[in-house]
């Protein structure tokens, strides 16, 4: 989601603010713009999609608002809105980036809402955008923001790392990509544990010291030794 406040009435996308004077290329065909949160028109329900930071001093200028005003945010309160009469959260569960686009359809949309009412008008919403709506409380979603940050942000890294260490090498990293579909299809159809394969996991310390041993990256030689040690230890072997 594109960073400002979008407005929404009868689920139809009908007004954004943002800080520029012009909208972002992908919401040309929104009908209306404005910079002035001020000039807000009317509206059932208005999203919140701007950085953590500044999700409560934003809600402050909606105080008068009698609009639905939900956040997006996976590791943030629903609380932060608890000064408005209705309000929730509508986080969906993806990493998005500029330019590439994404079917929403297939996105898991994770709901709260401070009462009944209003989450039944939520889950209208997600409903309409996504065919996976969870309701989870505010603990809940932090700790699947958690689990997010693990597999998503960490593996990403991960793989920065990887594509490094290939250029570097001259190996094309392209190589790499049957692999990593293999191994992500089968962390989920037998589980990760099972699907755990390499040197820490069968103990092959000969292996392991000799790529340390060729390591010649600081970083990337601790962060080897850190999983290594890891995976050691999940399986009951000797650390390093």
């Amino acid at each position: 989601m594109a960073r400002g406040i979008t407005a929404c009435a009868d689920f139809e996308l009908a007004e954004l603010v943002g800080r520029t004077k012009e909208p972002p290329p992908e919401f040309n065909e929104i009908p209306s713009y404005t910079t002035q949160l001020e000039r807000l028109r009317a509206t059932n329900i208005i999203i919140l999609a701007v950085a953590d930071g500044a999700i409560a001093s934003v809600a402050k200028l909606l105080k008068n608002t009698e609009a639905l005003v939900l956040h997006t945010s996976g590791s943030m309160p629903m609380s932060l809105l608890d000064q408005l009469p209705s309000y929730g959260v509508l986080y969906p569960l993806q990493t998005f980036t500029k330019g590439r686009p994404v079917d929403l359809k297939k996105v898991p949309l994770c709901i709260e809402a401070n009462n009944a009412d209003n989450l039944k008008k939520l889950s209208s919403l997600a409903l309409a955008l996504s065919q996976d709506v969870q309701q989870m409380d505010s603990k809940k979603r932090a700790d699947v923001h958690f689990s997010a940050v693990l597999a998503n942000n960490f593996s990403n890294h991960l793989l920065a790392l990887t594509a490094e260490y290939c250029e570097t090498h001259d190996i094309p990293f392209e190589l790499l990509k049957s692999l990593l579909r293999e191994t992500l299809n089968k962390a989920f159809d037998i589980g990760p544990l099972q699907a755990q394969t390499g040197p820490a996991r069968r103990g092959d310390f000969n292996t392991i010291k000799k790529q340390l041993a060729a390591i010649d990256d600081d970083q990337l030689q601790q962060t080897y030794t850190l999983l290594t040690n890891s995976i050691l230890k999940t399986y009951g072997k000797e650390k390093l």
